[in-house]
């Protein structure tokens, strides 16, 4: 039986003269055969959306297949794929959710490349399959400079007078600082505090105790040990142990241990600093460092740069949505 040229749609014949009821009843229900189904013909051409596995790297649609309004590419054909398809004229869109990219053409011919994850509409000519999107389209926005400003906003260009490098990374130093206690040795004549309940008033951590000599100790055989306590516990680390001789010459550094725990404290706590195996110094002066972190501007640039991360992903996630969303608008625009 005939059919039409692009669809293959069944023509309605009547071939022999109709006599009779029972001839017309028959009739009747081959039409409504044959009606029927090129209506599904029609449905699938105008608005049908079909899902196609890809098993291996050539396939070719049958006509039925090939009718739809959309081909949705599935599967994992294990390198690029080829489609072929009829050489009927149809406009159809297609949307490639393979892993690899595919193309769709007649038998022989060129065809059109759909990238992984691409969606694009193409048109068969009865020759091959070519795109139907204008090449170099694009849509932008524009809105006048009134339309963005605010009382509270300047639009100036902000001016870097830090002469700091910029990177990507924030330096391990934010929020320390050093606090120097002037230590006067032959005032230290046995165990107990030299300092008493410091309270730097922000979340903090001890990092370094250091002594640095300012006027040398020159009687022989002296010692004091000086360490920590933040409120009444002593830090782990940290103690600077101090004799004659290493308090001498002008300007010498006497190291303090390693601060290896029990070194931090909250916005009330307090610092203090104890004498302890003394043997009093007859003179001697220096300054006690403490390197110290501001936990406070510590934790909160970490917020900052955990939130800047948050925002940078979220601006992502919003050019890729708007990249889709022109891409929709792209194809609708093919469709219209």
């Amino acid at each position: 039986m005939a059919t039409t040229v692009n669809l293959g749609i069944t023509k309605v014949e009547i071939t022999d003269e109709v006599t009779g009821r029972d001839s017309t009843e028959v009739l009747l229900k081959n039409l409504k055969t044959d009606i029927n189904a090129a209506l599904d013909v029609i449905d699938d051409a105008a608005a049908g959306a079909l899902s196609i596995a890809l098993t291996g790297t050539s396939t070719t649609l049958t006509a039925g297949q090939y009718r739809n309004r959309v081909l949705i590419f599935t599967g994992t054909p294990g390198g690029a794929a080829t489609v072929n398809v009829p050489a009927t004229e149809h406009s159809f869109s297609i949307y490639n959710n393979t892993n690899q990219t595919v193309t769709v053409k007649v038998a022989a011919q060129t065809g059109v490349v759909v990238s992984v994850g691409e969606k694009t509409f193409a048109y068969n000519n009865g020759t091959d399959v070519v795109s139907a999107l204008t090449a170099g389209t694009t849509y932008t926005q524009t809105y006048a400079t009134a339309d963005r400003t605010h009382a509270n906003v300047t639009t100036a260009a902000m001016t870097d007078s830090t002469t700091g490098t910029a990177g990507t990374t924030f330096a391990a130093g934010v929020g320390r600082y050093v606090v120097g206690i002037p230590i006067d040795l032959a005032a230290i004549t046995g165990a107990g505090d030299v300092l008493t309940t410091y309270v730097p008033g922000h979340k903090f951590k001890i990092l370094a105790v250091d002594f640095h000599v300012t006027k040398p100790a020159t009687t022989a055989a002296k010692l004091a040990t000086l360490n920590l306590e933040i409120d009444t516990t002593d830090l782990t680390g940290g103690a600077v142990a101090l004799t004659s001789a290493n308090c001498t010459p002008l300007g010498v550094q006497v190291a303090g241990s390693a601060v290896t725990a029990a070194n931090t404290g909250s916005a009330t706590a307090s610092i203090s600093v104890e004498a302890a195996s003394v043997t009093a110094f007859a003179e001697g002066q220096g300054v006690l460092l403490l390197k110290i972190q501001n936990m406070d501007e510590a934790d909160a640039v970490a917020s900052a740069v955990d939130q800047l991360t948050k925002a940078a992903a979220d601006l992502l996630d919003a050019k890729q949505l708007l990249n889709a969303i022109i891409d929709d608008l792209q194809l609708m625009d093919m469709v219209l």
